[in-house]
């Protein structure tokens, strides 16, 4: 079924073949100035379609590690650019 801002569209493809062996991506087509974003399920759809079920559960544990992650080297960075220039030069010789 294909869907556009929550309006019925029609079945987009029949026959595809399913199960071991066979791996699909998507795949968009845009020029230099478009952009796009696409949800599997990781977040509410703005046009929610009845029977709707996500390929995926949102990645609470992943977001979860990514933001402490991001903490972090933003703790570091501000660590970083606080220093002298020359005790900078000598922590990144020392990497």
């Amino acid at each position: 079924m294909c869907f556009r801002n929550g309006r019925y569209l029609g079945l987009a493809f029949d026959g595809i073949p399913l199960g071991p062996g066979f791996a699909y991506f998507p795949t968009v087509s845009m020029s230099s100035t478009e952009t796009l974003s696409a949800n599997f399920g990781a977040e509410p759809l703005r046009y929610p379609v009845e029977g709707f079920q996500p390929l995926q559960d949102p990645p609470l544990k992943d977001v979860a590690k990514g933001n402490r992650l991001f903490t972090w080297m933003g703790r570091l960075l501000n660590i970083l650019v606080s220093q002298p220039a020359v005790s900078r030069k000598k922590i990144t010789a020392n990497f």
